[in-house]
């Protein structure tokens, strides 16, 4: 059970290394301050008409944010039992 959360948490992190990237090369930016995750979800969602299409659907922006969600807590577990 373990290893399943630690994969899903890195196959997010991943993806947000990678948005990460699209947002500070293409974009030119990149959210910043306390909510910047969810931002950057945001972000991949716009339709930017001189740079990009979207890179991310509405619903895919739903089911990331689920595991942003799912990262957020893992990461608190994994902290409080260190």
């Amino acid at each position: 059970m373990d290893s399943a959360a630690l994969n899903l948490h890195d196959f997010y992190a991943g993806l947000e290394r990678i948005f990460q990237q699209i947002g500070s090369t293409v974009d030119g930016n990149i959210p910043t301050g306390h909510n910047w995750h969810r931002e950057l979800l945001q972000q991949m969602e716009s339709d930017l008409p001189e740079l990009r299409p979207p890179v991310l659907t509405t619903e895919a922006v739903k089911s990331l944010d689920e595991f942003l969600r799912f990262r957020h807590v893992l990461r608190n577990i994994l902290c409080l039992s260190v």
